[in-house]
């Protein structure tokens, strides 16, 4: 065929499995296991007029949807997603597909896996190439039964208006930023850790941001004192 261009598609299809480990292994209520697909670098052909054409996602996305488990016991509905990807060749488009799906059984990636490396020996219509795809890796992720417990409570203040709070959840470096209303008063829900006796914060105006008033609250009384600005890191890391 002259000009006829064979090209091996850079697909790479990961997969990504989650179940949940049980004291005797991983569980077999239904043997259905949640994973998640991504197809890389996915072409659709330009049609004539300039539009979208023929695609490898609509053998790819074929293949993924008939293994999915309708009205699965973890309630989750198939999802794909599809994100451009960057210096298509010309007469090309290439995607990414995210697809979030739950098989029967985990015995089914390897014929989610064999059925689309059967896609190079099928030619995509009118342009006569193949579109070949390759499994990188997959990721199985084991998560135990043991569930640790906090509690969460409720902090709130006053500031000048216009001020903004931060408060920081125990063993976060980043904090949470408070609702802070017109009239200065502030909110914020803050988990708390076992062992902990403070919740640390510090009110910082934008006119001023070197400057910062900081406090803590006592997780036990509610009673709210200042912080020396020096002194608020150190106390904030010593807190569990």
């Amino acid at each position: 065929m002259i000009g006829y261009r064979l090209r091996v598609a850079r697909g790479i299809v990961q997969l990504a499995a989650a179940c949940t480990i049980a004291l005797s292994g991983c569980t077999a209520q239904s043997g259905q296991a949640p994973v998640t697909l991504q197809f890389r670098n996915v072409r659709t052909f330009v049609g004539p007029g300039g539009g979208a054409g023929e695609s490898e996602w609509d053998i790819l996305g074929g293949i993924a949807r008939r293994f999915h488990v309708e009205d699965n016991r973890f309630g989750i509905e198939f999802q794909q997603t599809r994100t451009a990807t960057p210096s298509a060749p010309p007469g090309e488009m290439l995607h990414d597909y995210t697809v979030r799906m739950v098989v029967s059984d985990l015995g089914q990636i390897r014929e989610i896996d064999r059925q689309v490396r059967a896609t190079a020996e099928r030619r995509l219509g009118s342009t006569g190439q193949h579109a070949q795809f390759v499994l990188s890796d997959v990721a199985m992720v084991f998560h135990g039964t043991y569930v640790s417990a906090s509690i969460e409570i409720k902090v709130f203040g006053r500031v000048d208006p216009g001020s903004h709070v931060y408060v920081y959840e125990h063993g976060s470096r980043q904090p949470l930023q408070a609702e802070v209303a017109d009239t200065g008063s502030w909110t914020v829900s803050v988990r708390v850790h076992d062992g902990a006796d403070y919740i640390y914060g510090y009110a910082a105006n934008p006119r001023s941001p070197r400057l910062r008033k900081c406090f803590r609250v006592n997780i036990y009384t509610r009673r709210h004192d200042p912080v020396a600005s020096d002194e608020f890191d150190r106390l904030r890391s010593a807190e569990p």
